[in-house]
């Protein structure tokens, strides 16, 4: 399910501050790359842009084609998922599947029928599926019935830090970055060396050093 892989979790604001760091990288190896460049136009111009051009073209046309691809693929499962789920309607696994194959193809309500199913018709205990429920259900426009959701989690479970991590998340893009705060300090406190913990640390310090 997703909530047992942290990167499915979306990705924070704090987290511009490691994009800058990583574009601060690039941008230095942009200065090495363009000198290198100069020295390569100096000897054979003409060709050294050709190159360069054809390459970066073909790249970006490599990488779109993927992504086409894997968006394809992820719909023709979907369909076959679906199509299996007639005859078998209460298969587990079908109904997880086609939950997190919507959740991936942000088909966001189709994403939280199934979750729903999944826990109406096979556990009602899963927190695992009960986060990515009031994940989705954000997205459909959800927030306040979200972000309760969450809160209840938490209430039965005061360390389930991807809980305190996805309702942060929704505070702040919800415009209450106070209580985004708050939950993403608390995330970090249930566990600081877990993973959701230091990447909620990294936040915090971000946050601080930004302000």
């Amino acid at each position: 399910m997703k909530g047992d892989r942290v990167n499915h979790t979306p990705m924070l604001w704090w987290f511009a501050a490691v994009v800058a760091v990583v574009a601060v990288s690039v941008a230095t190896f942009a200065v090495h790359r363009h000198l290198i460049d100069r020295a390569i136009e100096q000897a054979a111009p003409a060709m050294a842009k050709r190159d360069s051009i054809r390459i970066a073209s073909g790249e970006e046309k490599l990488d779109k084609k993927r992504s086409a691809a894997h968006r394809d693929t992820l719909e023709n499962l979907l369909k076959i998922i679906e199509l299996e789920l007639e005859k078998r309607p209460t298969d587990s696994m079908l109904i997880i599947s086609a939950a997190n194959t919507a959740y991936d193809l942000e088909k966001f309500d189709k994403a939280e029928l199934f979750y729903q199913m999944f826990l109406d018709k096979i556990d009602n205990s899963s927190v695992v599926a009960k986060i990515d429920l009031a994940y989705v259900t954000f997205k459909n426009g959800n927030t306040e019935k979200a972000a309760s959701m969450l809160r209840r989690i938490i209430s039965k479970d005061p360390k389930n830090q991807m809980a305190m991590f996805n309702l942060a998340y929704i505070y702040e893009q919800s415009g209450k970055p106070e209580l985004a705060k708050t939950w993403i300090k608390k995330c970090k406190d249930a566990d600081p060396n877990s993973q959701l913990g230091r990447q909620a640390n990294a936040i915090l310090s971000s946050s601080s050093t930004g302000d």
